[in-house]
């Protein structure tokens, strides 16, 4: 869970495209450092490196969605034993 967030989407995994010139580390939980998400964002909002600070695409690849987060901090996660 994120705290705070700049923005975020959540996609219906089936509509969602790849692009191979985004580059990201991970699979189910990918950080990105070039991505589609990453370019309209900075058209689509004011933040920036003084406000709120450096942010970073976060990508969590669900079963159906697909949810992108543009946030500071990174999520809060806690493992659940079960």
């Amino acid at each position: 869970m994120w705290a705070s967030y700049v923005g975020y989407t959540v996609l219906n995994e089936s509509f969602a495209s790849a692009s191979d010139d985004e580059l990201f580390e991970g699979r189910r939980f990918r950080i990105y450092s070039k991505s589609a998400f990453l370019d309209y964002m900075s058209r689509a909002t004011f933040a920036s490196e003084e406000f709120p600070g450096p942010t970073r695409h976060y990508c969590v690849a669900c079963e159906d969605q697909i949810v992108q987060v543009l946030s500071v901090e990174p999520p809060a996660i806690e493992k659940l034993n079960r």
